[in-house]
C-alpha cells in the first residue's frame, strides 16, 4: 500500500476476526516566507482500508514493514493438510 507523506507513527494495523484494518492520518504542511509574504498551507486527512484475510491466514506470523512511503504486509498461510486420496466403491 502506497502512503506517501505519512509517518510510521501515524499508521495502525489491527486484525479483527477475518479482517485486517489499516488506519492512518496524513498530515502535510508547506511554509513559504519572503520579505512581503508569510504563507502556511496545511492539509490533514484520515484514511482506513479493510482487507479480508483468507481463511487459512496464520495470526502469529503477520508482520508489516513501512519504508519510503510504502507499507508492506506479509500474511503467512497455514500449510495445507496432506490428505491422502481414497477410492470409494459405488454400490449398485
Amino acid at each position: 500500500m502506497e502512503i506517501p507523506g505519512t509517518r510510521k507513527e501515524d499508521i495502525s494495523l489491527v486484525r479483527e476476526g477475518d479482517k485486517l484494518i489499516i488506519r492512518g492520518e496524513k498530515k502535510h504542511e508547506h511554509e513559504e516566507k519572503s520579505d512581503k509574504l508569510h504563507r502556511i498551507e496545511r492539509s490533514y486527512g484520515h484514511f482506513q482500508r479493510v482487507l479480508t484475510l483468507p481463511a487459512d491466514a496464520e495470526d502469529e506470523g503477520i508482520d508489516a514493514e513501512f519504508k519510503d512511503g510504502v507499507l508492506k504486509i506479509r500474511v503467512p498461510r497455514k500449510p495445507q493438510s496432506t490428505s491422502k486420496s481414497k477410492n470409494i466403491n459405488i454400490a449398485g
